[in-house]
């Protein structure tokens, strides 16, 4: 055994007993108070290793024991051994041979370690060691032997193994995830980012692990985040999603749907957050579409209810104004031609008649009466609009005309084109600063040729009446004038726009087989270019008014049916004053019984569609089934298929619109009298 492991209480060796008795007693006093420091120094180093918390052994160069801690003699079953003096070879003899090595190595002056040791049980299973072997020196300086440090490390390494296993199922599960996912730090910048988040914002994963979190988001949305951020730091909610907005590396917006939670270190301060995208763009844009298209069925909910009003509207105004057309066509026969009420008269008729297009514009709006095109010029119908538009537009708005005299003809609707022309007048006032600027209006004949790049998909090579609208207003970007024909599509602030202006305008010049094309620049103003397609035959010129020019009748008997007592009454005297019997009822019942009275004498019968208890079209079946060959005609403020089907079934038959003039009531009889060979002609 050792000197440093000489058990406590061994008496001196005899020598060193003779040596003591030959010194002088007080060196011999100093020597036994040495030899009594060294006992104590031993015995404290003792108690020190034994009752270590660290699994630490004492081995002299021969590998035997000479002191070891409490804790290295739990940790290999020796507590109830006394292993002072034994070989490390005793106590472990299926020590593997490697030990050997480690052994001369480190008598020899070198320190060995290792981090993981496997050392296998008998049972089969394996504990883990992690140990450093040191020399220990004499006083002479030589090595005495060798200390041995271990620690049992089987649970840490198996929960290193777990998590390593753990981490490797995690980036397996982001490399493969078809969700975007990522690892976020503390600091906001990417610490691991997989393929899927690559392809959605269409980065490398270099790209992003160089920036940061918000590099990619929408600079709109990059605080939407913030308040759920500082609730998990708090520690009041554990994850948090949201919507928001990315930006493509191509520049493009994507919508994104982002799970985020927060792992926290063992020390309570945050390791990192983990990160779930999702690309829902596609979703994103499907809710758009069916917000529009709901949007539009309740537009077009609304524009059936409109329909429904208009139609009952528009034949009670249609009688209204088939009352005032008539009395002042009767009015009007009663004065000379230059007669100043004769004047009056032809003005309330002429504005009656400009209601009567307004109603008929109300009902094809609303698809219950079949657009009317007729051979027609630009010129009166513009300066006709502008006239009444100058009335509405403050007076700092000027507007100027230019339009070419003797300019082509169109096939078009007065009414609509008036629509359009107002429509586009109004816009741009609405562009004005301080309702203050220019409109100009230019019309000109021009001939689009093939060689020339087309303005328009829908326009060909050939002649068109292109009529001009500019202002010298704000003016429009690239992206607002992609939109402008878009239904309910509006730059104007709430309540102040419906976005159906230029729609209409766009599919009123459809209708017309032409186009809108649009020129316009940010602060430079705007000019709508509508092409309509050039005529070469002339509109008809109007007949001169009055009777000379109307045929009249020669007593032939007419049964007129009305429910609208004042307007049966117009009728029957306009048609008395064109030398036609009349006989009125109003109602379907009275015109029956008045029929059967004398059924042969009844040369053509008028009647209402609309009427209580029996229509227009059933009362024509009726006296059919007892006369077929009884020329009928049906007044109609609508049109539409009923009246189509009706004027198209057997027999004489006609279909008069109302409200109709006393000239276009004369022709209509005379023409269908003269069908069924009653009345002489001119």
């Amino acid at each position: 055994m050792s000197e440093f492991a000489a058990a406590p209480g061994t008496p001196p060796s005899p020598s060193l007993a003779e040596t003591v008795a030959v010194l002088p007693a007080h060196e011999a006093a100093a020597l036994k108070q040495a030899r009594q420091a060294l006992a104590a120094n031993e015995t404290l180093l003792r108690q020190f290793v034994q009752h270590t918390p660290a699994a630490v052994a004492m081995f002299d160069t021969q590998m035997r024991c000479l002191q070891a801690s409490d804790r290295w003699l739990t940790d290999y079953g020796l507590a109830d051994r006394d292993i002072v003096g034994l070989t490390f070879h005793q106590m472990f003899p299926d020590l593997p041979g490697r030990w050997k090595e480690v052994y001369h190595n480190v008598l020899a002056g070198a320190i060995e370690q290792c981090e993981r040791d496997a050392i296998p049980r008998g049972d089969g299973s394996v504990e883990w060691l992690q140990w450093e072997a040191r020399p220990w020196h004499k006083p002479d300086g030589a090595v005495g032997g060798l200390i041995l440090f271990t620690q049992f490390i089987t649970q840490r390494v198996h929960i290193e193994e777990a998590l390593r296993l753990s981490e490797d199922k995690f980036r397996s599960a982001m490399q493969h995830s078809p969700i975007g996912m990522a690892v976020v730090g503390p600091d906001g910048r990417w610490l691991e980012v997989n393929p899927a988040l690559c392809k959605i914002v269409g980065y490398t994963r270099g790209e992003l692990l160089a920036t940061n979190f918000q590099s990619i988001a929408h600079a709109e949305d990059r605080e939407s985040a913030q308040p759920f951020l500082r609730q998990m730091l708090d520690r009041q909610i554990e994850s948090y999603q949201i919507e928001l907005r990315y930006l493509h590396k191509t520049g493009q917006v994507i919508w994104v749907q982002l799970n985020a939670s927060l792992a926290w270190n063992p020390d309570g301060t945050p390791r990192h957050f983990v990160a779930q995208i999702q690309d829902i763009t596609g979703r994103k844009r499907a809710e758009e579409q069916r917000k529009k298209l709901e949007e539009q069925l309740r537009q077009a909910q609304k524009m059936e209810a409109l329909g429904t009003l208009a139609g009952g509207t528009a034949h009670e105004f249609n009688n209204i104004l088939g009352i005032i057309i008539g009395y002042s066509d009767l009015a009007k026969q009663e004065v000379a031609a230059g007669h100043p009420v004769s004047r009056h008269l032809q003005e309330v008729l002429k504005a009656s008649l400009r209601a009567k297009e307004i109603v008929q514009q109300i009902l094809t709006f609303t698809r219950q009466q079949k657009d009317q095109r007729e051979l027609i010029l630009l010129h009166p119908i513009v300066m006709d609009a502008v006239k009444l538009i100058r009335t509405t537009l403050p007076d700092k708005v000027e507007i100027i005309t230019d339009l070419e005299p003797g300019a082509s003809a169109i096939l078009g609707n007065p009414t609509q084109i008036h629509q359009v022309i107002f429509n586009l007048c109004t816009n741009a006032w609405h562009a004005m600063k301080d309702n203050a600027g220019l409109i100009r209006i230019t019309q000109r004949t021009v001939r689009l040729e093939e060689t020339v790049p087309a303005l328009h998909p829908s326009l060909h090579a050939g002649p068109y009446v292109r009529l001009s609208v500019e202002d010298n207003g704000k003016g429009m970007d690239a992206a607002t004038l992609a939109r402008i024909f878009e239904p309910f599509f509006t730059t104007k602030g709430p309540g102040k726009g419906t976005g159906l202006g230029l729609a209409v305008v766009h599919g009123i010049l459809q209708a017309h087989d032409g186009a809108v094309v649009v020129q316009s620049q940010p602060g430079q103003g705007s000019t709508f270019h509508l092409y309509f397609p050039a005529e070469l035959a002339a509109p008809a010129l109007p007949s001169p008014a009055g009777l000379a020019s109307i045929p009249a009748g020669a007593g032939q008997h007419i049964l007129v049916v009305d429910d609208e007592t004042a307007l049966a009454q117009a009728t029957s005297l306009s048609l008395s004053r064109l030398g036609y019997r009349v006989t009125e009822v109003h109602s379907a019942r009275e015109a029956l019984a008045a029929f059967a009275q004398q059924p042969g004498e009844i040369d053509l019968v008028i009647t209402d569609l609309t009427m209580p208890g029996m229509n227009g079209i059933d009362l024509t079946a009726a006296l059919h089934g007892i006369r077929p060959e009884l020329p009928v005609i049906l007044a109609s403020g609508f049109g539409g298929t009923r009246t189509t089907h009706f004027a198209r079934g057997p027999g004489l038959r006609a279909v008069l619109q109302k409200p109709f003039t006393a000239e276009t009531l004369a022709r209509s009889v005379h023409r269908l009298l003269a069908s069924s060979a009653k009345v002489e002609k001119p």
